[in-house]
């Protein structure tokens, strides 16, 4: 059995009442993650290649309503607000395609989709090598990505960077630093 907070609304005018919901919006853009690790296997050198895509479970909030009038009570479905929507007002979209190849290279292209504009603004990615999730190793900037035209139209920024960790590591983070000083880190996952 789940646990519901009541809530009283406030009437905004003649039939209209509004509520402020005690709900916390991630700070963080919503990734999606695609992974890819090719591989060489002995001895006929086939290039095989695995793939995953990573889902995270979305913050929600349940919630119902309730009205009375009189002494008629009439209430709602149990409905769900995925918090994460609520961060396009905050962030862009972020899509990473992170390809880990046989000679310990790591090549990671971030695809920023433009969806108006956000309260906070990318001033700098990272990606860093960690021993755990704190110690870092060694960290390499992205770069903007020249896009033709018609990906300007979509509105659309590309960052990438190609590092080659000369140490052993063990977690890989995304590093970004936001305008107003936020810092979001997201550890990648590695197939």
């Amino acid at each position: 059995k789940e646990d519901y907070t009541e809530i009283v609304a406030e009437e905004e005018s003649k039939g209209y009442f509004s509520v402020v919901l005690p709900v916390e919006v991630p700070l963080e853009p919503i990734f999606d993650i695609h992974l890819e690790r090719a591989t060489k296997k002995e001895p006929q050198i086939v290039r095989n290649l695995e793939e995953a895509r990573v889902t995270e479970p979305k913050p929600n909030f349940k919630y119902y309503i309730s009205v009375q009038d009189g002494e008629t009570i009439r209430t709602s479905e149990v409905r769900t607000l995925d918090l994460s929507k609520l961060s396009f007002k905050l962030f862009n979209p972020l899509n990473l395609w992170v390809n880990f190849n046989s000679n310990n290279n790591i090549a990671v292209k971030v695809h920023e989709r433009k969806v108006g504009k956000p309260r906070y603004e990318i001033d700098e990615i990272y990606l860093e090598t960690r021993k755990g999730k704190e110690q870092v190793l060694e960290k390499w900037p992205f770069k903007p990505v020249q896009i033709q035209k018609a990906y300007e139209q979509e509105r659309l920024k590309i960052y990438d960077v190609q590092a080659t960790p000369s140490k052993a590591y063990d977690s890989l983070y995304l590093v970004i630093k936001y305008s107003e000083g936020l810092l979001v880190e997201k550890e990648i996952p590695q197939v």
